[in-house]
């Protein structure tokens, strides 16, 4: 009787489902690779600075004095509004300062 539950169960489980319209997930990592095509259109590194940048501390989004790390996406969107215009708004503006 357990393993016949267990059966039924796990074919629910395993049914095949409509596909969805692409999450939030989807959304940022769309984004991200914008951001990461136009970094490199632009010989930027990861943080929106001249490739070979060095940091104190190995990067600019942690702050040392108030021990706070920034989101990169929002560090890269202060940095360079211009961005704004060029990857997808609805994720850029979650991001946003």
């Amino acid at each position: 009787m357990r393993a016949a539950r267990i059966a039924v169960l796990l074919a629910a489980a395993c049914r095949a489902s409509p596909p969805s319209s692409p999450g939030p997930a989807a959304a940022d990592a769309q984004a991200v690779s914008c951001v990461e095509q136009w970094l490199a259109q632009r010989d930027l590194n990861q943080y929106g600075d001249p490739v070979g940048t060095m940091y104190t501390g190995g990067t600019p989004l942690f702050d040392e004095r108030t021990g706070q790390t920034t989101d990169r996406l929002q560090h890269l969107v202060r940095k360079h509004p211009e961005l704004q215009q060029a990857c997808p708004s609805e994720v850029l503006k979650a991001h946003a300062p």
